[in-house]
């Protein structure tokens, strides 16, 4: 029956992202000429724009909508949530795995180490269909796009893995835990706000977004479909038989709240972003009379 159910899944994971990348691998077309400018003092003025963009499909104007409305309050507050993904996806399955041993809470223990293997399937898939794939970035095909590159960017779009984590996390924890929806409520809510937040930084379109929430969901379905392998794996590891898998939520609501602040914490020591505006897609980046025809605009 798991087998079946595992072949149910994977099936139509691949089906679904396959269906989403087709439809949406060719929402935009462009021909922009060349934008001519000279430097006066450490400051571009543009003498010559000629452009003739053309952009296509529901994907780039959804992504339009997002992008174009940035204020300084959501620039920071998109900033903590899109650097929280990295350290929430590290610390939370941590904190549950040790909490859980500290406390003999088995159950909490077992969801850390299934929370971890959902992630690391969701990292796999969505790291073979970025490469499957190859869509280029926003910024990188676009005109005149806010956006965020990272140190931690890959430079394919398609799915978007900051998506695929946060909803394989809010995923797992739901199955793990459905009759706490305060637990799972916040995390999905969490992961929505990461996913709209990544068309405003420039570095997904929507279908992104989507596929993206697809395989996260999927890849903690399949994991969860096989939950009872892998814990009577762990506890061969571990040397333990019959550790009853029981499902206790008493305090581990102020537990996930605390590594969420904790993971959020982190930021500060990430890398420093700063925001960028492109006025010719990065790919059709040039050089005249020696001056980059590529302008970036700090804040």
């Amino acid at each position: 029956m798991i087998k079946i159910y595992n072949k149910y899944c994977v099936r139509h994971l691949v089906l679904i992202t396959v269906f989403i990348a087709y439809f949406t691998g060719n929402t935009q077309s462009q021909d922009v000429l060349q934008d001519t400018f000279i430097a006066v003092g450490n400051k571009p003025v543009i003498t010559n724009i000629v452009k003739d963009v053309k952009e296509e499909g529901s994907d780039v104007k959804l992504f339009r909508t997002i992008n174009n409305h940035h204020t300084k309050f959501f620039d920071k507050f998109f900033n903590i949530t899109d650097k929280s993904v990295l350290p929430v996806s590290i610390v939370l399955p941590v904190t549950l795995f040790t909490y859980g041993r500290i406390k003999n809470r088995t159950y909490d223990e077992n969801t850390g180490v299934l929370l971890a293997s959902s992630e690391a399937l969701n990292f796999l898939v969505t790291g073979g269909i970025k490469y499957l794939f190859k869509r280029e970035r926003p910024y990188k095909t676009l005109s005149n796009v806010h956006y965020k590159r990272t140190s931690f960017a890959d430079k394919y779009s398609f799915p978007s893995g900051h998506t695929s984590t946060s909803f394989a996390i809010s995923t797992m924890l739901m199955l793990r835990y459905p009759k706490s929806p305060q637990i799972y409520v916040p995390v999905y809510l969490w992961s929505l706000i990461v996913a709209y937040g990544r068309p405003y930084w420039g570095m997904h379109y929507p279908s992104d977004l989507l596929g993206g929430a697809v395989i996260g969901t999927l890849s903690s379905v399949a994991i969860f479909s096989i939950r009872k392998e892998i814990i009577k794996l762990k506890n061969s590891v571990f040397n333990e038989k019959d550790k009853p898998d029981l499902n206790t939520t008493s305090g581990l609501n102020s537990v996930i709240a605390g590594i969420y602040i904790i993971s959020l914490s982190l930021n500060e020591y990430l890398s420093n972003d700063k925001l960028n505006f492109t006025l010719l897609p990065e790919h059709n980046s040039n050089t005249l009379n020696g001056v980059s025809c590529f302008i970036n605009f700090n804040f």
